[in-house]
């Protein structure tokens, strides 16, 4: 039977707490908390403080450095014995996470390498837990300390506001060290530069691999891993991100399916994330234009959509609002976009359906599974960071354990979708003037993918070929599209509520001519909460390939993952493949296993 995590103690001792006078605490370790509380003598035990390893991120042992600044009045000839141990944790208050450190101080024996062998026991009991793994009383005594992690960290100094690399020295750096997380930092001096270095580089040596930027670079180095020969295992090394760029899409994906903000303190978030570790997968979608073959994790958006990304690229070192103000003028100085969108619907879509039509806190609640937890428990320390004056790591080489599995494979040491009904009578003409044209075409197909080789099970007929007979076609004049495989497409943009990561379907929301300044006002508003996809003017279907057409190819900009492509690309398509990459998430806030 399993052992109740809940309630049996794997170690339990007195210590007292640094810095502060030497009254004794009991601790109690349990495979899911900490637990302590004062000794008051024969009047029992103040109220327990509880510190859940869910917002634990390292453990580190110290000896006593400097006697004097910690007791004065210790004689000179006495016998320096204490030894501590100290907990780097991140709870949150307010939706916010902040950080406490607490610090164990052992002086239960007269020398001290008998109180640093109890230090080290409780350290290495705790990183074991950290790790995932199921830690017994009796089995403490034959642990070893796990080994450290490594991560391959790319930061692009001109991305956004241009502080990426301040970032990792004064926010992200300090966090990986509590972590006992080793990095090799390469910062991006070209366009492509991460792209090759991943697509050559030996990558065995790294747990993960972390990006500092915006979602740019993300395409960049997933582009390089699929180029690999080795892509399979290539793709299995997690991808963990900080964002550093105006958009930050990927960032407020992981952070909302974490339960924490992507818009307070984004940076400490993500940085925690990454050093609670874990593996979750998510989709990759194939591209294709005439002239280009490409990977993609984000989306596809073309008219309205894209013309507010890039047209605001000059006021890039504003940060998010520039995509506010570009907004602004793009709804002033509305254009028309003549195209043609073909896709295969998915069969069954029902559960994605559901994600539009109940209210939004019922669908996160829903995803979310669990509701956030109450941080009464958590202790109100006087300060947030004891200054540990006085005392030192004892060995930086004993350290965490990664949260990701502890060796990668091999190497690597791990019923159509568009409701017809709702589409005007007049829609089903053919183009005429502003009239749009939609050709139904029965759906009657059933994914096939290769794991090897997309191509033998694709979707996509060649894209100079005129698309399969079963797919539903539907031209005319748009205002805005987004073909979206992620739950947002920036941080101000929440484009598919309750989205998980690997649902291997394509949600495409557009808009067509005549509208409303008004309405589109409204609905670009919506993007915000996902409001949005409760209007009557948004169209939204799930596919699992498509393709769109510009019937005006110098008028409007298509891109992929916010990367322009070339002006005047006439078409692109899309599928799902059955490959996944890999995000670095603990998944609902979990402890990694």
């Amino acid at each position: 039977m399993a052992p109740n995590i809940s309630v049996n103690t794997i170690l339990n001792d007195e210590f007292s707490i640094y810095p502060g006078k030497c009254m004794n605490y009991d601790v109690f370790l349990y495979q899911n908390r900490i637990e302590y509380c004062k000794k008051t003598g024969t009047n029992g035990s103040d109220k327990q403080v509880v510190i859940d390893f869910v917002d634990v991120v390292g453990c580190h042992c110290f000896e006593e450095r400097d006697r004097v600044s910690l007791n004065k009045k210790r004689p000179k000839n006495e016998e320096i014995n204490v030894a501590f141990f100290c907990l780097y944790y991140y709870p949150r208050y307010n939706d916010v996470r902040q950080r406490q450190v607490v610090v164990f101080r052992v002086n239960k024996y007269e020398t001290f390498d008998q109180n640093l062998q109890i230090a080290k026991k409780w350290r290495t009991a705790i990183l074991h837990i950290l790790r995932g793994g199921i830690v017994q009383a009796e089995d403490v005594d034959n642990l070893s300390v796990p080994l450290r992690r490594k991560m391959l960290v790319f930061v692009n100094p001109f991305s956004g506001t241009r502080r990426a690399e301040l970032i990792f020295r004064n926010k992200v750096e300090p966090l990986f060290n509590e972590a006992d997380i080793d990095t090799n930092l390469i910062i991006t001096e070209r366009q492509f530069h991460a792209r090759d270095f991943v697509q050559t580089e030996d990558l065995k040596p790294y747990n993960g691999i972390v990006i500092i930027s915006g979602d740019g670079l993300v395409y960049e180095v997933l582009n390089g891993l699929m180029a690999r020969n080795d892509r399979q295992d290539a793709l299995k090394i997690p991808i963990g991100i900080v964002p550093g760029g105006s958009g930050n899409a990927l960032t407020a994906c992981v952070l909302s399916a974490e339960r924490d903000s992507y818009r307070k303190n984004a940076i400490l978030h993500s940085a925690f994330t990454i050093a609670k570790g874990g593996s979750q997968p998510m989709d990759l979608v194939k591209v294709q234009t005439p002239t280009v073959s490409s990977y993609s994790f984000l989306c596809i958006s073309w008219a309205m959509i894209s013309d507010i990304d890039i047209e605001s690229e000059r006021l890039r070192s504003w940060g998010p609002i520039r995509f506010l103000l570009s907004a602004i003028i793009r709804t002033i100085r509305l254009r028309r976009y003549k195209g043609r969108l073909s896709y295969l619907p998915v069969k069954d879509t029902t559960r994605y359906k559901e994600h539009f039509r109940i209210p939004l806190q019922q669908v996160e609640n829903d995803f979310r599974q669990t509701s956030l937890r109450s941080s009464k428990s958590l202790p109100s320390l006087e300060s947030t960071d004891p200054q540990l004056i006085g005392v030192r790591p004892l060995n930086k080489s004993i350290s965490m354990a990664p949260s990701f599995p502890s060796s990668l494979p091999n190497q690597y040491a791990s019923d159509s979708l568009c409701d017809l009904a709702q589409i005007k009578e007049d829609e089903t003409q053919h183009v005429n003037g502003t009239k749009n044209s939609v050709k139904d075409k029965t759906n009657d197909v059933t994914s096939q993918f290769s794991p090897d080789n997309e191509s033998d099970g694709t979707l996509l007929s060649p894209i100079d070929q005129p698309v399969p007979d079963n797919w539903v076609s539907v031209e005319g004049e748009f205002i805005g599209f987004c073909a979206v495989y992620t739950s947002h497409i920036s941080q101000d943009a929440y484009m598919w509520p309750g989205r998980k990561s690997d649902e291997g379907v394509i949600c495409i929301q557009y808009v067509m001519a005549p509208l409303s300044r008004k309405s589109i006002a409204a609905l670009l508003l919506g993007f915000d909460d996902a409001s949005h996809t409760q209007s009557d003017v948004l169209r939204t279907v799930f596919a699992e390939a498509f393709r769109l057409e510009s019937l005006e190819p110098d008028r409007g900009i298509l891109t992929i993952d916010g990367e322009a492509l070339e002006r005047g690309t006439a078409s692109i398509q899309a599928e799902v493949i059955q490959n996944k990459f890999h995000i670095i998430r603990p998944g609902n806030g979990a402890t990694a296993s």
